[in-house]
């Protein structure tokens, strides 16, 4: 009769330790539901119209009609243009720096001439979206103006020149876009001479 109490001690024992620990997990707080992480805001800084990623470079071809402020005639405008991706200002707006070289050619009543550029240069561009950007540039950077005569003289006297530009880009591939813009050439030698290449067209490969 003595084995009794104790079978049934040892049964409440085991019970009892089932049911603690059910009631402790009862007990215990329940952590409040974490709001749901909110998708990244999209940087846009893989949009091919951006141009070239920042670390990269990309390098563009443009040719223009070039229209003169002064007696000289519309000629053609060839200009090559290396840019490096400096930095992301905002989520859609990408800062460059490079440079661009320029050749155009005009004749005149009794001559022609030439004018060659080289123009450090800064490009902020804005992506309206993937395919399609917008941006606008300033440079400041040494012409070369070569004047002939019909009678045999010529020069070719040095000038300061301020380059502001605007356009858009459109993206034809992931590596390639087609640009579009108009860009006032003006120059310190001849005064208030300016020299409008519009309108502007080439391609930039990145």
């Amino acid at each position: 009769m003595r084995s009794g109490p104790s079978r049934w001690s040892r049964l409440l024992s085991v019970t009892l330790s089932l049911i603690v620990p059910v009631l402790a997990l009862a007990d215990a707080p329940v952590p409040e539901a974490t709001p749901a992480a909110s998708a990244p805001t999209r940087l846009n800084i893989q949009s091919p119209s951006l141009g070239a990623e920042v670390g990269d470079l990309d390098a563009s071809f443009l040719l223009s009609l070039d229209i003169p402020t002064f007696q000289l005639d519309p000629g053609p405008r060839f200009s090559l243009e290396l840019m490096y991706g400096t930095a992301d200002l905002a989520p859609h707006l990408r800062l460059a720096l490079g440079g661009r070289t320029s050749f155009a050619f005009h004749s005149f009543a009794g001559g022609n001439q030439w004018v060659l550029e080289f123009v450090p240069d800064a490009k902020v561009r804005y992506a309206i979206t993937d395919q399609l950007a917008a941006y606008g540039d300033l440079g400041l950077g040494l012409a070369l103006l070569h004047t002939s005569l019909d009678l045999g003289a010529s020069s070719m006297p040095a000038a300061f020149t301020i380059q502001v530009g605007g356009g858009i880009a459109v993206a034809l591939s992931s590596e390639l876009n087609f640009l579009a813009e108009i860009r006032f050439n003006m120059y310190t030698k001849t005064g208030e001479a300016t020299l409008i290449a519009f309108p502007t067209i080439g391609l930039e490969y990145h």
